[in-house]
């Protein structure tokens, strides 16, 4: 493979973290918002809006591709930011804070948040990824005119 190709690869696998992490951040501060009155985040209006914005985001910025390499990014992104809401919402049990979630409230609340999660960031992730490939394919790009 070229020195090009490599840096390509490096820089797409570059912005499939940069959205795992915006999606995976937002949504883990939207779950603990009641922690600080800085960012107050819903919940339900994060899960929806940043994933679908997100998937806009890179169904442009990879319109050139083939559609199963987009869908392949956007499962890369989305298994991130699932995989960091995850360590988020089990952060005290790992630092030994706690002994278990039981001790925080409600064990089953964050469970049921955590799949709630994982079931809705992908599907609406991956509908944004269509949908910014559908952008990009109705509006190209124009050329510039050479001065």
């Amino acid at each position: 493979m070229t020195r090009d190709r490599w840096g390509g690869r490096w820089l797409d696998a570059v912005w499939v973290i940069l959205a795992a992490v915006a999606m995976g951040t937002f949504v883990a501060v939207a779950h603990y918002s009641a922690y600080g009155p800085m960012v107050p985040l819903g919940v339900g209006e994060t899960i929806l809006a940043v994933p679908l914005l997100v998937g806009i985001a890179l169904g442009l910025l990879f319109h050139k591709t083939e559609p199963p390499a987009l869908v392949l990014r956007g499962f890369l992104a989305c298994a991130g930011a699932i995989l960091l809401i995850f360590v988020t919402l089990y952060a005290p049990v790992f630092a030994g804070v706690v002994p278990s979630l039981a001790d925080l409230g409600s064990e089953d609340a964050a469970r049921l948040a955590s799949v709630f999660t994982a079931l809705f960031i992908l599907p609406i992730h991956l509908l944004g990824n269509v949908i910014g490939r559908g952008i990009a394919e109705v509006f190209p790009p124009t050329a510039r005119p050479s001065a």
